[in-house]
């Protein structure tokens, strides 16, 4: 993965989200040039601490931060999905947080609901300027559903989270807090939000021997879809 002479070194892009200069724009940027492996883990740490956010991966694409508790993460030819969901006329649609700039209660705080561009627009949402989608804010109390969504692998016979890369259409990262495993494996040793290691390890979709989501109660006092399929097993041929 290369990147041209304006990429940020691994310390400029640490310094950057420490002291909060790390905007949208420059994040974009980042994502555009096929970021190197040193400045990909640095994204995946800021993504795991901030709580992520939606982003097309696999080149030129655009992103929309979600400063929130959910990690939604999207691939190009294959849907990673790592975030909190809600169903809306059948529709399996994104919540993600807004940033704000003030502290606010629950109650007050907005959310983004969005889904993709290609399903139509639906009554009260509009186009996204950061991304193929449509959204619309809503308060918390006004989702009726949510659940949380995780996309986990086997790989060797171990199972492992999938995590967001940002190289390529033919790759995945793969995350375990099993140390002597990633150890075994040659993964790379990365520290999460609260400074705690876990190895991540770049891995070819071919090589993935199963992948599936695991859906759950979300973080939030919201019902559970009705009729959820808790595991959803997804086709490596649709990948």
């Amino acid at each position: 993965m290369k990147t041209d002479s304006a990429e940020l070194s691994v310390f400029c892009l640490y310094s950057c989200w420490q002291s909060a200069l790390l905007t949208e724009p420059l994040l974009n940027s980042l994502l555009c040039q096929r970021p190197t492996a040193q400045c990909c883990l640095i994204l995946i740490m800021i993504h795991r601490a901030l709580g992520g956010w939606s982003v097309r991966c696999g080149g030129a694409q655009p992103l929309r931060k979600t400063f929130c508790s959910t990690k939604p993460i999207y691939s190009s030819t294959m849907k990673i999905r790592l975030g909190t969901y809600t169903i809306i006329e059948g529709i399996e649609m994104l919540i993600f947080g807004n940033r704000n700039e003030v502290p606010m209660s629950e109650e007050e705080k907005t959310f983004g609901i969005s889904y993709p561009f290609e399903l139509g627009m639906k009554t009260g949402f509009k186009k996204s300027p950061y991304g193929n989608e449509y959204y619309k804010e809503v308060y918390l109390r006004e989702i009726t559903n949510a659940f949380f969504v995780i996309t986990k692998a086997i790989y060797k016979g171990y199972k492992f989270e999938v995590e967001p890369y940002f190289g390529d259409e033919i790759h995945l990262h793969l995350a375990t807090k099993d140390l002597e495993l990633g150890k075994k494996l040659g993964f790379d040793e990365i520290h999460d939000g609260y400074g705690k290691p876990y190895y991540l390890g770049e891995i070819k979709i071919n090589e993935v021997e199963k992948i599936w989501e695991e859906r759950t109660k979300s973080i939030y006092d919201i019902p559970l879809p009705n009729g959820l399929e808790l595991i959803k097993e997804i086709s490596r041929g649709s990948i």
